[in-house]
């Protein structure tokens, strides 16, 4: 057991890395699909609208 909680709590460190890693990466992809998707019905709305 004492063996295997040091690989444990480093393997959920390297989890976290890689979340915090991935969140970074794909949240300015994330914003641009947002606003793109945003844009793009509000301009579908003032078409109908008019």
């Amino acid at each position: 057991m004492g063996v295997l909680n040091p690989a444990m709590t480093g393997h959920q460190q390297n989890y976290k890395k890689f979340v915090f890693v991935a969140m970074e990466t794909f949240q300015p992809i994330f914003g641009w699909a947002f606003f793109t998707i945003g844009l793009i019905s509000l301009s579908s709305t003032l078409a109908v609208a008019t």
